[in-house]
């Protein structure tokens, strides 16, 4: 197998998030496993399982990420030493750095990319996403960097400026109070 580096290299150029990492590893040993294992065919076979494996799997999105990864680097892994190989690169992906995303909706595969795409130019260039799901984080998000959380929710603006938005709401219901007498005041 190639060092850990250059495996990185082919797995992180189509790879952005931690939980896409593990599932196209999950898929990367399955298919090396049944193609050197069951089939005897050696790694020749593996573009053809995976083919095979996005025809009858629902997750289309991780067998087409490892069947993109480079031929090279998918020929030279071993029957003797599959597994020990497996163990290190997913030890390797444990060692990424990490940036947790909480963020109120789900993003899509490209949002995920561009998002990717600006942290590896900007912050790190092996950063995986941790992408986690808080509705509370409307009109903003939330991330954890090197142990530190940064909060640009709205949640986290509208508590730290409580007092502002009391005293403008209070002005508001003022105000309509005395353009319209017969509303209720909140």
């Amino acid at each position: 197998m190639p060092t850990t580096d250059l495996s990185l290299e082919h797995i992180l150029a189509n790879t952005y998030t931690t939980s896409d990492a593990y599932k196209r590893l999950l898929v990367l040993e399955d298919v090396l496993q049944h193609s050197l294992f069951e089939k005897g065919a050696g790694t020749a076979g593996v573009q053809e399982l995976l083919k095979e494996r996005s025809a009858m799997s629902g997750d289309h999105g991780a067998t087409k990420a490892v069947a993109a990864w480079n031929a090279d680097f998918l020929s030279r892994f071993k029957k003797e030493s599959l597994n020990a190989d497996m163990q290190t690169l997913k030890n390797a992906v444990e060692q990424l750095p990490k940036l947790i995303v909480y963020a109120p909706v789900v993003f899509d595969a490209a949002q995920i990319q561009m998002i990717g795409t600006w942290c590896r130019q900007n912050i790190d260039p092996k950063l995986l996403l941790d992408m986690r799901i808080d509705p509370e984080a409307g009109g903003g998000c939330m991330f954890v960097w090197r142990d530190t959380l940064h909060d640009f929710s709205l949640r986290y603006f509208l508590k730290k400026r409580r007092a502002e938005f009391a005293k403008i709401m209070s002005a508001h219901t003022e105000a309509l109070t005395k353009t319209n007498p017969s509303s209720p005041a909140r």
